[in-house]
């Protein structure tokens, strides 16, 4: 196509197209991009429960037990998941890496009597989801206070093996 003159009649209504075009791709876009007004969303927290600040403390160990007569072994890396309100989370923190050695010894014991109870038989999220529990009431007995139980909620695994 050829561009016409500018004495050509079409000339101005085909230099003014593309400007047309682009604004009403514009228009159509924010037509299409606009959502109903929504109400904000009011957040209340009650004064009785404290804001709770979660925290993960990688073990620095990791802990490995033979089970069964088959010399089978399950070895796992964890993470500790602690909640606690914000006043108190960086002290424990410091408490549970002030005494890691002690519980390596705690933790390595539970690891292996929730292992040992469930035998050679017992498959892999059983397993995980018995050690898991095992090591979080163990670390909650340890440092679990008359205002906060259970500051451990819950053992991730950053590794787990069983052969």
């Amino acid at each position: 196509m050829t561009i016409p003159s500018k004495k050509h009649p079409l000339y101005k209504s085909i230099t003014f197209l593309p400007f047309v075009g682009v604004l009403s791709a514009f228009g159509l876009g924010h037509f299409l991009t606009r959502m109903p007004a929504v109400e904000p969303l009011e957040i209340t927290v009650s004064p009785e429960q404290p804001v709770l600040d979660r925290r993960y403390f990688e073990f620095p160990y990791p802990l490995t037990t033979n089970h069964g007569p088959s010399g089978a072994y399950v070895k796992a890396e964890i993470v500790l998941v602690v909640e606690l309100p914000e006043y108190a989370s960086g002290t424990m923190i410091k408490k549970i890496d002030a005494s890691v050695i002690e519980l390596r010894t705690m933790l390595a014991t539970g690891f292996k009597d929730a292992v040992s109870e469930l035998g050679d038989d017992a498959g892999g999220s059983l397993v995980r989801t018995s050690i898991a529990s095992r090591l979080r009431d163990v670390m909650n007995m340890e440092f679990g206070t008359d205002d906060l139980p259970s500051p451990v909620v819950e053992v991730l695994f950053s590794m787990f093996i069983q052969s």
